[in-house]
């Protein structure tokens, strides 16, 4: 017998103060949902609630991850005038025999630019989510070429239990197997990717501690910076624009909307992994005039030669990786992935150069080893290490265990800190 919850997924994902989300369900028997939808920052502030939400019991399309569910609309929430920018939590909750069982939608109010006082802009990394998304079987790393945003968000995207190996990352103790990470996923039935993308990894923390510690940020998602350029347009209330987690999907508006911010005098920060490493497309647009957000997301990756737009007046919009020989676009403001194929993804001129040249410039003093040091000269971070901070800047993802162990066991050591700023230590 099939588990018996609710899912659900709220359009549009991205809504100004005033305007409505609708919330699609599905419920198992039919039962009637209570809904609650709360903004998520430094505390959980919930902001509406509503019980006993007729849905009915409706399939999953064979072809969800491309073309989407189509459940009809259950509920509309009124995004209040009076509500922050942020990420908004929907809890959905049905009663099975005396059970409760919830599943999780989501949507993001986006700024007022007219009265917003924050002065740092944060998009969150939403493409990825729908990349790594396999609710109805595939995502972009198992066959599909397209994701649709008309879906669930598989388990384990916005919501984690408390427990070890919720992420790929993992700390102490070393597991160099991801044991805990596997061990997690399949003691509460979370999707099998749900460790590399979705709310729980990075976003949540990070806006917890950055409200906690005081600081004012208006939330959107990835979408918004194609659909809504003028949020870092020439008018923008913005100095610094964020990019956190994992932000690996870009379009090429996206990007023309952040490097015109950068080129214009504007501050960019990419606290973030393997950050603009894909190219996609958004195509679909929804609303009677089709001038509603996209609703489907392009990825062709590695099957880019069946993209449509393949050895045509289009190819710039191929959706390969963001370094490709095939099309013309390479450096730009971002310094993301510029050189043709895999010189773009590796090598010193692409980060560790830049970094150099800066750090001596303001007079840091930087003692510098490759990787192989770590494993072969563990006292470089042992007890009598002379360092108290060691950094891993660009592109660091291949890592053997002795490594792993020697940055361990110094990062375990009080007082000591260490900084990553890409796509690290991915594989052993």
């Amino acid at each position: 017998m099939a588990y018996e919850t609710v899912n659900g997924y709220c359009w549009p994902q991205s809504v100004a103060p005033g305007e409505r989300v609708a919330l699609h369900l599905s419920s198992s028997g039919g039962r009637p949902v209570s809904v609650e939808v709360a903004r998520v920052g430094a505390t959980r502030e919930v902001v509406f609630s509503e019980g006993g939400v007729p849905a009915r019991d409706h399939p999953t399309p064979t072809d969800a991850p491309e073309q989407g569910c189509g459940w009809p609309v259950a509920a509309e929430i009124v995004a209040d005038a009076g509500w922050r920018s942020g990420y908004y939590e929907v809890l959905l909750t049905v009663d099975v025999d005396g059970k409760l069982r919830s599943g999780r939608a989501f949507f993001v109010v986006r700024p007022d630019l007219a009265t917003t006082t924050a002065r740092i802009l944060w998009a969150i990394d939403t493409n990825t989510w729908h990349a790594y998304n396999d609710f109805g079987g595939r995502n972009l790393y198992s066959g599909a070429t397209q994701a649709s945003m008309l879906r669930p968000m598989a388990p384990g995207y916005l919501y984690k239990p408390p427990g070890a190996g919720q992420r790929v990352t993992s700390l102490h103790p070393p597991d160099h197997q991801s044991a805990s990470h596997v061990g997690y996923l399949r003691m509460n039935h979370l999707s099998p990717w749900g460790g590399s993308a979705g709310w729980p990894n990075w976003s949540g923390p990070f806006i917890e501690w950055a409200e906690r510690e005081g600081y004012e940020i208006d939330v959107v998602t990835n979408a918004d910076l194609e659909e809504h350029p003028e949020l870092l347009g020439p008018d923008s209330p913005y100095s610094l624009y964020l990019s956190i987690g994992h932000d690996e999907y870009w379009s090429a508006p996206m990007r023309d909307t952040v490097e015109a911010f950068a080129a214009r005098g504007g501050n960019t920060v990419f606290f973030s992994g393997n950050t603009a490493f894909w190219q996609v497309r958004l195509e679909d647009p929804t609303g009677p005039d089709g001038a509603g957000p996209a609703a489907t997301m392009v990825g062709y990756k590695g099957f880019f030669k069946q993209d449509p737009v393949f050895g045509t007046d289009r190819q710039a919009e191929l959706t390969t990786i963001w370094s490709d020989h095939l099309w013309a676009r390479q450096v730009g403001y971002l310094r993301l992935n510029h050189r043709p194929r895999w010189g773009g993804s590796a090598g010193w001129p692409n980060w560790w150069g830049p970094f150099v040249e800066w750090a001596a410039r303001v007079v840091y003093e930087i003692a510098v080893v490759t990787n192989g040091d770590l494993a072969e000269h563990p006292e470089l971070l042992g007890p009598d290490s002379p360092y108290s901070l060691y950094l891993s800047i660009g592109h660091d993802e291949y890592w053997s265990a002795p490594m792993r162990d020697t940055v361990e066991a110094f990062a375990a050591r009080g007082g000591n800190t260490v900084f990553f700023s890409g796509n690290t230590a991915f594989w052993q």
